[in-house]
């Protein structure tokens, strides 16, 4: 399952800080999913701590429309 970070979403929030402000709010609503994902190396060794992350296949959807956020 492929997940993405704030700085995934930076370039469509305009600012990792904002992509950080989009996951915050969707934490409590069913949909997209957010997620606490294992902070990985580039080498993928884990690193300790943790990261918020969404689903990539409900930001996806989310996107394109066929998939609703929750009010």
């Amino acid at each position: 399952m492929t997940h993405l970070f704030a700085e995934d979403l930076a370039p469509a929030a305009g600012t990792v800080r904002t992509a950080r402000r989009w996951l915050a709010a969707w934490r409590d609503l069913p949909f997209p999913r957010v997620v606490q994902v294992q902070r990985l190396a580039p080498d993928g060794q884990p690193i300790g701590g943790v990261q918020w992350a969404v689903r990539a296949d409900d930001y996806d959807d989310l996107i394109h429309g066929r998939l609703r956020q929750a009010a």
